[in-house]
């Protein structure tokens, strides 16, 4: 996106461009650890019928996954959008789009880029400052904060202590924050 507007492209096509890639980027890198991950599982294809049958499930319930994830959307986007529960990524995509006419926010990103940089490189393999942006774009900076201390946690314990605790904690967040906007949507 930020590319986009250096180079000079229109704020519609750079806000098509960067909702189009929002949307599907994480949703095939998901697929993608999806399908490896049923690929371990299956014994990595060490049974050929037991691969082509596993894989055929595995796709199946993918599909099924998107069209859940359609249904969802369709109930509950209306409700999402009245309450001004919009995801604050939008708001700074929308901002940066129209970066290119205004020279104080291209001086405003590029002043910040700089402590972003800078976490990242600190952070390295664990990345640091793309988990404390990831909490600061869902408007929820407590959320980027927990996640770069859980992985300052995980590094003095240890990986593989950590390795199934952290997709319960993942997932039991990821439960909590759906429950508690579908509760303030609903009152």
């Amino acid at each position: 996106m930020t590319i986009g507007v250096l180079l000079g492209f229109p704020p519609v096509a750079v806000a098509v461009l960067t909702g189009y890639i929002s949307s599907v980027g994480p949703c095939f890198a998901d697929m993608g650890y999806d399908l490896k991950t049923g690929w371990i599982i299956r014994g990595k294809s060490r049974n050929p019928e037991h691969e082509i049958y596993g894989r055929k499930q595995q796709v199946f319930i993918e599909m099924l996954g998107a069209f859940i994830g359609i249904i969802v959307v369709m109930l509950f986007a209306d409700m999402t959008l009245k309450d001004g529960l919009i995801p604050a990524t939008s708001t700074v995509f929308a901002t940066t789009a129209q970066m290119g006419s205004n020279m104080a926010l291209l001086k405003e990103l590029a002043i910040w880029a700089v402590p972003g940089a800078t976490i990242q490189i600190i952070g390295r393999k664990y990345m640091f400052g793309v988990l404390l942006a990831t909490g600061l774009l869902i408007n929820n900076p407590i959320y980027g904060i927990g996640v770069v201390i859980a992985v300052i946690i995980r590094k003095i314990i240890g990986d593989e202590f950590m390795n199934c605790r952290d997709a319960g904690l993942i997932a039991g967040d990821g439960l909590f924050s759906f429950f508690s906007s579908l509760i303030k949507m609903l009152m």
